[in-house]
């Protein structure tokens, strides 16, 4: 049947080739023009038990997801800088009437109606801002700014672009703005990625060609090389349209994954071609393709299964988008480049293959098997005691790349002012009881946490702030902000303590004592946090994952013992596919390194990706029962392309990406040694023993 295809192949290649590239060039004039996207929701479990938290603070009080502006006064003259934000304020309000504003202006026009003080100069205001508790939050430690903290009922990316709309038709003469939302995360994100993804691609590209034209020593060879991975790319972008999917941070990963498989198909094909000499390039066709056919389908099979089960078992929309396209990439990839392959090996010219360095590589880490396979066992044997000690923990400051004016931003404010990621205790009453005891109880519940360690600051209602009034007595401030109040709602007689922690790291463990200490009581607490909400879905997402990995594994074994007939050969022939994955682990623990859905991610992709070499070594010696020859070449000079291709990754400005890239790295070079090696060795044995139950 195989031989069959194979002929069909390679007889009507050129009829093949142009009907493949007719219908993938009309395919993609027509294809839904692709967005990039920098948002990071897709990350989120919606029906998370933590983000049912946060979405209810927002409900009640409006005050967990703001959008942030940072304003830098020109002038120390209170009068006009407040009279320009006033009016900003007002369009604002005009253009939005649900919107919440928590800002110094209105605050200080409280004050103004019921205070006799006359306050005309910022920086007195600043001064006196710093004994007031409400105020002090809303002005820079630094003296030079103050911030506006808006948010409303409708999404914030929505509020985002209203605010940057309004920014841009005013005209502030007195001040400068710098904004924080969402919406400027996802701008640095977007910009980012594309930066990142142009790179990677066009690095690869002229890296791959590069060692083409020196190793293959032919400009035809590297015109194949740059068609194949055209092929295979734009076959990969035309499903990003069909299923309506957008570039993120997830779904990006699709395309160097493709480029790898493909990479790796091109360079099989191309060294077993050049290595061939029968007397027709009909028959030298033929040979190539039974030489790599068979096991270049399994090799995309298994990394296929591997992406399917972030389909099944992802918990995030990202992922299992990323799950769906690349399984169904990969299949494509494979039938696309093996189809067009034929027509385009028809015109290399018959050179020979430089490749004595890389030969000699190989010589080289077979003398050196036994302690390289040591080594490896030893890693792996550790690594089995040190995964249960990594912790999932999750870095929501990581999400925004550095050297961005918006990570700059991020970092004047969380040194000026409060970290975004503060915790929120809501304080809600069982049943009907006196308001003044309620009020007493939360009092209590709030000085306790004052004196709790790693606590820096407590905010609430019950807290005092009394002012000289015109009429000649004191009142208190909290009394006057009525609805504008963030500490109490009067219509559910709910309290809110807000909470800034030093160390946001143990968010978790001050959640766990004041629930302690508080538990049965006569009201309820409600604790919530965004350090929280990413820890949960990090940790959800990342688990995942590890099912994922459990899966494909099962997916990888099953075609090897296809492949071997053999359970016991297949079960040690997983192994130098584990060992990578196992030093992983190994360094993650060794530099105090936290299990997060990228390096997760990177870690399931490489499980899929490195069986393509146990694959082809197995068909090769076990199956078609012949010496590796230009297997060594392909299988060393792919592994070793890809890591200096992917570590372009590992200089990005943006962690989950540079995480990714770090990984790759670590995998494709520790994986080519334990297959040059371990993997060998694994199947030499095999082979000596058949050999020796023969002779007996």
């Amino acid at each position: 049947m195989t031989s069959k295809w194979i002929n069909g192949l390679v007889s009507y290649r050129a009829r093949i080739f142009f009907i493949l590239f007719i219908l993938l060039i009309t395919s993609l004039f027509f294809n839904r023009s692709i967005h990039v996207s920098g948002s990071l929701n897709g990350l989120e479990a919606t029906d998370n038990e933590e983000y049912i938290r946060i979405s209810r603070v927002d409900s009640i009080f409006g005050h967990s997801d703001n959008i942030y502006l940072i304003v830098f006064p020109k002038s120390d003259d209170r009068r006009v800088v407040f009279k320009e934000i006033d009016e900003f304020q007002e369009k604002l309000i005009k253009r939005q009437p649900d919107i919440n504003i928590i800002s110094p202006v209105t605050i200080f026009k409280n004050l103004q109606i019921h205070s006799r003080e006359e306050i005309n100069a910022l920086s007195e205001f600043y001064a006196k801002a710093s004994d007031i508790p409400i105020l002090k939050q809303l002005i820079g430690r630094d003296k030079r700014s103050f911030v506006i903290a808006i948010s409303t009922t409708k999404e914030n990316l929505e509020v985002g672009h209203l605010v940057n709309s309004l920014l841009n038709e005013t005209e502030f003469n007195q001040l400068s703005i710098q904004v924080l939302s969402n919406l400027e995360v996802q701008k640095a994100v977007k910009h980012q990625i594309e930066k990142d993804l142009g790179m990677i691609l066009i690095s690869i590209s002229i890296l791959f060609l590069v060692f083409t034209l020196m190793a293959f020593r032919s400009l035809l060879s590297g015109v194949f090389i740059l068609a194949i991975l055209s092929i295979a790319l734009s076959s990969t972008y035309l499903l990003y349209g069909l299923m309506k999917i957008d570039f993120n941070v997830v779904s990006m990963i699709a395309l160097p994954v493709v480029l790898i498989l493909a990479l790796s198909d091109s360079l099989h094909l191309l060294a077993g071609y050049k290595k061939l000499h029968y007397t027709s390039t009909e028959e030298n066709l033929k040979q190539v393709l039974q030489l790599y056919y068979i096991p270049s389908f399994y090799s995309s099979l298994t990394t296929s299964i591997a992406f399917f089960t972030f389909y099944l078992f992802g918990e995030s929309e990202n992922i299992r988008e990323l799950g769906l396209l690349a399984s169904v990439a990969l299949l494509m990839e494979f039938f696309l480049i093996f189809s067009v392959a034929p027509f385009l090996l028809s015109f290399q010219p018959k050179k020979g293959v430089k490749d004595y360095y890389l030969i000699s590589l190989a010589k080289a880490l077979k003398k050196g098997k036994k302690p390289i396979t040591g080594f490896f066992v030893i890693v792996f044997i550790l690594s089995i005691f040190i995964y249960p000690k990594l912790q999932f923990q999750s870095n929501p400051e990581a999400q925004i790349p550095e050297g961005s004016n918006v990570k700059l931003y991020y970092n004047y404010f969380k040194t000026n002012y409060f970290s975004p990621f503060n915790v929120n205790i809501l304080v809600e009453p069982i049943a009907n009881q006196n308001r003044g005891r309620f009020k007493a109880q939360v009092k209590e519940i709030s000085e306790f946490i004052k004196e709790m360690p790693n606590v820096s600051a407590v905010q609430s209602a019950t807290n005092t702030y009394y002012i000289n009034t015109r009429m000649g007595f004191k009142v208190n401030l909290y009394d006057l902000l009525e609805n504008n109040n963030p500490y109490f709602n009067e219509e559910t007689n709910i309290y809110r303590i807000e909470v800034k922690l030093n160390d946001v790291d143990n968010t978790q463990k001050f959640k766990d004592s004041v629930l302690k200490k508080f538990a049965s009581m006569d009201y309820k607490l409600d604790i919530s946090s965004r350090k929280l909400l990413y820890d949960s879905a990090n940790l959800a997402i990342s688990s995942s994952l590890i099912k994922s990995m459990a899966t494909a594994g099962i997916g990888i074994f099953m075609v090897l013992l296809l492949l071997t007939k053999s359970f016991k050969t297949a079960l040690l022939s997983l192994f130098p596919n584990l060992f990578p994955l196992a030093l992983a682990f190994l360094i993650m623990y060794l530099f105090d390194l936290d299990l997060f859905f990228s390096s997760v991610i990177t870690l399931v992709i490489g499980l899929g990706l490195l069986d393509d070499n146990t694959v082809h070594i197995i068909y090769r010696k076990l199956w078609l029962k012949k010496p590796m020859d230009e297997l060594n070449f392909s299988v060393l000079s792919s592994s070793l392309l890809l890591s200096c291709g992917f570590f372009m990754f590992a200089l990005s400005k943006f962690e989950p990406i540079r995480i990714f890239g770090w990984i790759s790295v670590l995998i494709f070079i520790s994986g080519v040694i334990a297959e040059m090696t371990t993997m060998k060795w694994i199947i030499d044995s095999v082979i000596n023993k058949v050999k020796k139950n023969k002779l007996q």
